[in-house]
């Protein structure tokens, strides 16, 4: 009889690794709430042109106060 579905427990710890896993194939809806923190994103990944206009790298955008 064929294998009709690959189960998690057919999959060894560790075989699936980051060489398997295709460029933009992991998007937000498979992370699981908070299970990035600081610890796990490299120095100087997170760039101004990654992020919304808004948000200042390194600081409060003054445009948005105006108080």
């Amino acid at each position: 009889m064929a294998l009709t579905k690959i189960t998690a427990n057919s999959i060894s710890s560790n075989a699936v690794t980051s060489a398997a896993i295709a460029n933009g194939e992991i998007v937000m809806a498979d992370l699981a709430t908070n299970s990035i923190g600081t610890s796990q994103i490299q120095d100087a990944a997170i760039t101004q042109a990654k992020i919304d206009p808004n948000v200042e790298l390194g600081g409060v955008n003054p445009l948005l106060f105006t108080g």
